[in-house]
């Protein structure tokens, strides 16, 4: 997650930069694409582990963890490669132009509005973990 909001910060501030430069950005996001799929084959192996307490594992990880956890992350991570690839493939001899430029805008907002969504996610699975061992701990 962290290094897709670095990869997206790096993306934003390229502006016409991003015409010559889009490949390795598209190259970044498909290795963090690999990263995040190999992080839901973790993740499913840990809540399989940790099996014989559904209660537990559904209050930490929520209703849907793989869809609103690792796989919504590898889902933006190569979504956002995606439309890099066919927008330079598209726009071949004229990459550089306002325009051009202009039609990354709401890829972006849905790459960045997709990293924030996860990150929510993450947040709300540490506070809830947090809340568990708290009320663990008070347990005499």
């Amino acid at each position: 997650m962290y290094k897709g909001f670095n990869e997206a910060a790096a993306i934003n501030q390229e502006n016409a930069g991003i015409a010559k430069d889009f490949q390795s950005h598209v190259t970044a996001l498909r290795a963090m694409e690999q990263l995040a799929l190999q992080y839901g084959k973790d993740f499913m192996a840990l809540r399989t582990k940790w099996s014989y307490y559904p209660g537990q594992t559904s209050f930490v990880f929520g209703d849907n963890p793989d869809n609103l956890g690792p796989n919504a992350l590898a889902n933006a991570f190569h979504s956002h490669a995606y439309y890099l690839e066919n927008w330079g493939a598209a726009l071949q001899g004229n990459r550089d132009s306002a325009q051009a430029i202009n039609l990354l805008s709401d890829a972006k907002n849905k790459f960045q509005s997709e990293l924030n969504d996860f990150s929510k996610w993450d947040q709300g699975c540490r506070k809830r973990l947090e809340q568990m061992k708290a009320a663990i701990q008070q347990i005499p």
